[in-house]
């Protein structure tokens, strides 16, 4: 199941789900002035164990939830760093801890006693949830599909069940998230092929991805295959050997453990032209990239082994990365600091960057849309300001109103034209452009490119409160001005709230 093309398909749409949201959070965590994810390899994380899980038990563990679904995969995350750290350590470390405890050694058991204690919980949980389902005859077609494909095979033991949905679920975040940044970097630092991705992403992408969509994106899978090229995750081919073999004139006896770094032929001049650069059409069958060595042998590059040992969870890697980079380059354009060095890699038992990943993500939009930005204007929020104590001077300026009435009508006026304006008032009515999706979108959709909860959205939401709490104090807190001041505070927060929102995915 694992290995045929047509059962992952089956898993398209949940991991798509995954990626949207994933995509959507990530505006929230870019930096607004190094346009930088300070933690881009956490969140990459996250949203692999968060994919995993949909594949293996299609569940949400709440990875995004910025509750305790997101506390949990974060020591999640931290466990599986920590181990793979730790293991490359005591790999080229004197193997006392073979013998005794040594503190390494007792780390290591510790997080890895964590990470499949909980990781042993879903799978529990999972396959319980399959047996209620079956005795209830209320299990649907397609449901837990990759459990119950593994609990339906006689020739599997339960052991053989956990150990196989350990691994998938395991696996993704080790080897999923090191080749998910090696990706974005790859066409950060290189904007020509980034610029031909997007390319075909625009033409040959429309509306909700397909597994269709996928396989006629070779330039897609290009890229993804010469960023394995020039950033392997796997050190080795590891093998005991069934037989006697003479490698390279030595005589290698039967149960040897032979291990094979396949990685030097990667970089080398002798297998591909322009070796150190990223070249995607090399892989090409189109031959649009034509010297004499251009196209190299198909079963060089194999970064999920082949055959009958291929990887087991090779296809929904493959299939979690063309949906991350799909979603990822339809809403950003990706650089590189130019005074940031080639990116390198560290050996922690697989090859993992060898220094947070500092990409730039900058929003994409064809036209400028002033109801985007126009709050992150320089000087915006101190005019916005201005203008409510300017309304305020001028109606304590007439003379038969009085102190509370002035604080009341200053309150009541900004919230109402605050709800008309942000709230109402759809598209850009002043503005000549084919609006697209933002002519049935309000202001505060806009705002942003449709991001929920950024610096300047927090603002204009905290403004009213602050205005009716000096409102409050300056009437005395008398009974009519607080309903009547309250009445409007809730006009304008109410339609604020995420779930009354469209939530637009991007502009």
């Amino acid at each position: 199941m694992m290995m045929r093309p047509k059962e992952v398909r089956h898993f398209l749409p949940l991991v798509a789900g995954v990626v949207d949201d994933f995509v959507d959070r990530l505006g929230s965590k870019i930096d607004p002035v190094t346009q930088q994810v300070s933690l881009l390899r956490d969140e990459i994380a996250k949203w692999s164990l968060e994919s995993s899980a949909m594949v293996c038990f299609e569940k949400r563990l709440g990875c995004f939830d910025g509750g305790s679904g997101e506390t949990w995969a974060g020591k999640m995350v931290e466990a599986n760093k920590q181990i793979f750290l730790l293991s490359g350590l005591l790999k080229f470390s004197l193997p006392l801890y073979k013998h005794f405890g040594t503190p390494k050694w007792k780390e290591i058991v510790r997080h890895e006693d964590f990470f499949y204690a909980e990781a042993m919980r879903l799978v529990r949980e999972t396959i319980s949830k399959i047996r209620d389902a079956v005795d209830k005859e209320s299990l649907e077609e397609g449901q837990y599909s990759f459990m119950t494909y593994l609990l339906s095979r006689g020739e599997l033991q339960e052991k053989d069940v956990f150990i196989l949905t350990l691994s998938l679920f395991a696996d993704g975040l080790s080897t999923t998230t090191p080749a998910a940044l090696y990706n974005l970097y790859c066409l950060a630092a290189n904007p020509e092929a980034q610029e031909k991705l997007k390319s075909e992403i625009r033409e040959k992408v429309k509306g909700e991805v397909t597994s269709e969509t996928v396989e006629n994106l070779p330039y897609l899978k290009a890229c993804v295959k010469e960023a394995f090229r020039l950033y392997p995750v796997g050190t080795e081919v590891s093998r005991v050997i069934q037989q006697d073999l003479v490698l390279s004139g030595f005589h290698v006896p039967a149960g040897t453990h032979v291990d094979l770094s396949p990685s030097v032929h990667f970089l080398s001049e002798e297998h591909f032209e322009d070796a150190a650069k990223f070249v995607p059409e090399r892989w090409l069958r189109d031959k649009s990239y034509s010297t004499p060595k251009a196209n190299a042998h198909p079963y060089l590059l194999t970064p999920f082994g082949f055959g009958t040992r291929m990887c087991a969870g090779r296809r929904f890697a493959e299939q979690d990365l063309y949906l991350l980079l799909i979603k990822v380059l339809q809403k950003y354009d990706l650089s590189y600091p130019t005074d940031e060095p080639e990116l390198g890699q560290k050996y922690m038992t697989l090859l993992f960057p060898d220094r947070p990943v500092r990409v730039l993500f900058s929003r994409k939009h064809s036209e400028t849309n002033p109801n985007a930005m126009w709050l992150s204007g320089r000087g915006m929020w101190f005019t916005y300001v201005f203008g409510v104590f300017a309304l305020h001077i001028f109606l304590l300026s007439i003379p038969f109103l009085s102190i509370p009435w002035a604080w009341t009508l200053t309150n009541i006026t900004h919230d109402i034209a605050m709800f008309v304006f942000l709230h109402t008032v759809r598209g850009v009515p002043w503005m000549t452009l084919t609006q697209g999706k933002e002519s049935s979108m309000t202001h505060w959709d806009q705002i942003d490119y449709g991001e929920q909860f950024t610096a300047s959205k927090k603002f204009i939401t905290v403004i009213p409160i602050v205005l009716y709490i000096l409102t409050s104090y300056y009437t005395n807190y008398d009974s009519f001005h607080c309903f009547v001041n309250f009445m409007a505070l809730l006009l304008v927060l109410v339609p604020k709230l995420q779930s009354w929102q469209q939530n637009p995915k991007q502009l």
